[in-house]
């Protein structure tokens, strides 16, 4: 699975066609949207294929500009949004010639968490009652409630 939209607060984010989309198009021989090319600059992150619209199209609503800006009335909803991706998992870090992967049993719990971590909220570590999390660059730790197993 890839990540490449949300919808946050009602706000539907990102450019192109789902996966369940294109395969609904096929089926129906309906025409099929060519991929989105990225951006000069944009990150890549692995199972994250999402594209904001270009910053100079005011007619779409751009995630980067929202989670950029904190005046932004939707910020804290699209931080949040993400903040919960990041620490609501059962994804385990491995770390591979020093550099960390995400390992999860599920394909879609490790898009989520991959797109939290696009989005600079980055998951780094899990024990027993404590999740830790940088958002933004700044280390922040987070007490674990309860733990409910993933289900897709």
């Amino acid at each position: 699975m890839e990540f490449r939209k949300c919808s946050i607060q009602g706000i539907s984010y990102g450019l192109g066609t789902t996966e369940i989309g294109r395969a609904y198009r096929e089926r129906n021989n309906m025409p099929v949207e060519a991929e989105v090319p990225p951006l000069p600059g944009d990150k890549q992150t692995p199972n994250v294929n999402f594209r904001d619209p270009d910053p100079s199209d005011r007619s779409r609503p751009s995630l980067s500009k929202v989670i950029s800006d904190p005046g932004n009335p939707r910020h804290q909803g699209v931080h949040d949004f993400f903040l919960s991706l990041s620490l609501n998992h059962e994804v385990l870090p491995e770390k591979r010639d020093g550099q960390t992967f995400l390992s999860a049993s599920n394909p879609d719990e490790a898009a989520l968490v991959y797109a939290a971590q696009h989005f600079d909220r980055r998951f780094h570590e899990r024990k027993m009652d404590d999740v830790r999390v940088s958002v933004e660059g700044v280390e922040q730790s987070f007490t674990v409630l309860h733990n409910l197993e993933f289900s897709s």
